[in-house]
């Protein structure tokens, strides 16, 4: 699946909730890179 039909379908599912493209195409790429879950990363700062 390529990312302009991915972001399609979830615009098509989601309306105006979509996420922003950008950010559609940054978790797209997360997920090309073989990553399997959608929780948030660690990160130092961050309370957790």
């Amino acid at each position: 699946i390529s990312f302009t039909n991915a972001f399609k379908m979830l615009q098509k599912a989601y309306g105006d909730d979509c996420l922003s493209k950008t950010s559609t195409f940054e978790w797209f790429k997360k997920f090309q890179e073989e990553r399997e879950s959608v929780e948030d990363d660690p990160r130092s700062g961050r309370p957790s």
